[in-house]
């Protein structure tokens, strides 16, 4: 029988399921440019271009480091899926537990990568400044919690149903290890993304509205939304 994506005439990248696969380290200029995406949504900066002042080249190479520490964190490359295209990845997203043991807080992996690149800690410093307004305007991420991030396809690669398969893939992988809950982060407004988690399940949980990020962002603020695993 065929399958959702072949009656609907998505065809060719889901055809074969070990087109979805873990991530590996040689993918970490494609997580980068995800990361970089992700974070930006429809907007034309995000939480990474407050984290790193310079271009988006300099950028790219300061996430690919993220990816790549010994320690986890919410964007090591092992918490990634990716579909495989035909020269080249063609989506991806992450899932991780924020309290999973031994799991790198964001500003420890931030103060990581700005060691090694060589930069003094006033620049660090500076970083933190700047994130000061986008703080209360993100919703808490529970612990213990399958969270999804980093969703991403480049343009070229949409409307072919690959986010929908890598959500299902990824949920499932989060039923496997015995979580209860999922939660998923996007900018309030954000039209597209939020229909597609709803599509997948997903609910409002908590919104976090905030002027000074607004004025920052050009949104109001995040949202978090939940479903049962």
């Amino acid at each position: 029988m065929p399958n959702r994506f072949q009656r609907e005439g998505r065809v060719g990248f889901l055809d074969s399921p070990d087109r979805i696969r873990p991530a590996e380290p040689d993918d970490s200029a494609f997580l980068a440019e995800a990361i970089l995406n992700a974070s930006r949504s429809h907007f034309d900066r995000g939480l990474w271009d407050l984290v790193f002042e310079g271009s988006d080249e300099e950028r790219l190479s300061f996430l690919e480091i993220l990816t790549l520490t010994d320690a986890r964190s919410f964007c090591h490359f092992s918490n990634f899926l990716v579909v495989d295209g035909v020269d080249a990845p063609a989506a991806t997203l992450s899932a991780f537990d924020p309290g999973e043991p031994g799991m790198m807080s964001p500003g420890h992996l931030i103060a990581s990568a700005y060691e090694e690149i060589g930069a003094d800690e006033s620049e660090l410093l500076d970083a933190y400044r700047r994130l000061e307004s986008y703080q209360p305007g993100v919703p808490e991420q529970k612990h213990g919690v399958w969270t999804i991030e980093w969703v991403w396809t480049p343009p070229p690669m949409r409307r072919r149903g690959l986010q929908a398969a890598l959500m299902e893939r990824v949920l499932a992988k989060g039923r496997e290890r015995g979580y209860r809950r999922a939660q998923v982060t996007t900018f309030i407004g954000n039209t597209a993304a939020i229909r597609a988690y709803e599509q997948s399940g997903f609910r409002v949980g908590e919104e976090m509205r905030d002027a000074g990020f607004q004025r920052l962002m050009g949104a109001p603020g995040l949202v978090r939304y939940e479903r049962d695993l």
